[in-house]
């Protein structure tokens, strides 16, 4: 019975260290789908543009319910290099409120967020309170043990950072590791993105201002000659709106049928070449009239020409001044000789 009873237990512990590995692997599988599934869900929550104050809460919160913090943190780097950092647990840290904050330096040695940003990596502290490499008493003092800090950079620039804590004793994985440094990395892209964004549509503020401000037709026409923009005083001139008058040919909306190819030759010329072309030509309104226009045209390019610029200026009334100015010194002439 003895060599039957070691028999079953020898059995029974081997299964068990079967088992085990199995149990392990099965786990493993099971996070790694939870990761899967979690960046997905980030990468379409990106896709649909919310605020960057907004898509940086939903990174932290997603990495903290996904990791199963207790707390989250949000770091923000303000223009005086300072880190504000809010922490609040993942139903809350929407509406953290200022007693929530912590400012630190980013010296990187007085808090957990600052030394991630210094090194620029992800750091993980499974037990602050025996830390070296930094001093965070604010994160001691909330009762967190354990925690992982991403940083984030934008353009090689330190902006922020994300933080999910435990306060009890915490091991992360790699696995979870690399998963939070993940949604970091997509965080810092999406991030470029919308304050590149953000940036172009205060520069096209800021540009269409400054045009409807300048007393001469404005327009800028694709590589094909389309129009793609043209200013109020443009609108004005020719009778026709922008709307009107997108993606219609220059030549054929506004130029005379004689000089139609004249003008789309110095078009061409213009592409490509850094060097204005000018031209005078008569431009047909949306009444049928014509203005004696004087031309200018600018390449603007990037790389590859993608636009071409023209400001006009309309010289009908000078001209006709002039021509009637002439009349009057003719007349003048014509009197003194009668005298």
């Amino acid at each position: 019975m003895p060599a039957a009873d070691h028999e079953v237990c020898a059995v029974g512990d081997a299964s068990k260290s079967v088992a085990a590995p199995d149990d392990a692997r099965a786990g493993a599988r099971n996070a790694l789908s939870r990761h899967h599934e979690a960046l997905l869900a980030f990468g379409r929550r990106t896709t649909a543009q919310p605020a960057l104050k907004v898509l940086i809460q939903d990174a932290a919160m997603l990495v903290g319910e996904t990791l199963d913090a207790d707390l989250l943190g949000v770091a923000e780097v303000g223009v005086d290099a300072r880190i504000a950092l809010r922490v609040a647990t993942t139903r809350d840290v929407r509406s953290a409120t200022a007693s929530d904050v912590y400012e630190s330096s980013l010296d990187g040695f007085d808090s957990m967020a600052a030394y991630a940003l210094a090194s620029a990596r992800p750091v993980v502290s499974t037990d602050l309170a025996a830390e070296t490499r930094f001093d965070d008493l604010f994160l001691r003092n909330l009762g967190v043990v354990s925690g992982v800090a991403i940083p984030l950079h934008l353009n090689g620039r330190p902006f922020g950072a994300l933080g999910v804590y435990t306060r009890r004793p915490r091991e992360f994985t790699a696995d979870e590791i690399g998963f939070a440094e993940t949604v970091g990395h997509l965080l810092s892209a999406s991030s470029a993105r919308v304050r590149l964004e953000e940036d172009l549509r205060r520069e096209r503020a800021v540009h269409s201002t400054v045009l409807e401000m300048v007393n001469a037709m404005v327009l800028t026409l694709n590589a094909d000659g389309h129009v793609v923009f043209m200013n109020r005083e443009c609108e004005r001139v020719t009778g026709y709106t922008l709307d009107e008058a997108r993606d219609r040919s220059f030549w054929s909306l506004f130029v005379a049928p004689e000089e139609a190819d004249l003008m789309r030759g110095v078009f061409r010329e213009s592409v490509g070449n850094s060097v204005p072309s000018e031209i005078a030509g008569f431009l047909l309104n949306k009444q049928g009239g014509r203005k004696r226009v004087s031309w200018s045209m600018k390449a603007m390019a990037n790389g590859q020409v993608q636009t071409v610029l023209m400001t006009g200026v309309d010289q009908t009334q000078t001209l006709e001044m002039k021509a009637e100015l002439e009349k009057i010194r003719e007349l003048a002439r014509r009197a003194a000789k009668i005298v």
